[in-house]
């Protein structure tokens, strides 16, 4: 059987919302080693890593997540993840897509922006070299359930 060829737009929509889910699962991986000194931080002002453990007290981590786009598929993904993650709460809120640009660029400028978001493609390079951004390389790298050869 012959397979059509994905268009841009759905290029683009499967790789964002595998991006989520790598995301998530970075967030139930093993901790990495300590960051250096030099590492980016989130725009809370603690680094990724708080993520990784519940707090001493024994409360839930909570991560707040949104996107836009594939109805249903986030809810279906951030129900199993907290089912299979018992110190971990992802609270999800969908985002219309519809000025869903200007909504995360207000939330990063008010320091009140999502632990995980779909990001357009143009992010990377326009937050990153103002650290916003967190680079999960390490993250993904020291997890051995979901490696990312996988």
């Amino acid at each position: 059987m012959a397979q059509t060829p994905l268009t841009r737009r759905q290029f683009l929509q499967r790789m964002s919302a595998g991006g989520a889910g790598l995301l998530l699962a970075a967030c139930g991986g093993a901790p990495p080693e300590q960051p250096s000194a030099a590492q980016p931080t989130s725009q809370s002002g603690g680094d990724a890593s708080q993520a990784q453990a519940p707090a001493a007290t024994g409360a839930k981590q909570v991560v707040r997540f949104t996107m836009f786009g594939h109805p249903q598929l986030a809810e279906q993904m951030v129900a199993k993840f907290n089912e299979t993650h018992p110190n971990i709460e992802v609270q999800f809120e969908r985002s219309e897509g519809q000025g869903y640009n200007e909504k995360i660029s207000a939330a990063i400028a008010s320091g009140d922006a999502w632990d995980v978001f779909r990001a357009p493609n143009t992010f990377p390079t326009r937050f990153g070299p103002k650290g916003v951004l967190e680079d999960l390389t390490q993250y993904i790298n020291s997890d051995t359930k979901y490696p990312a050869s996988m």
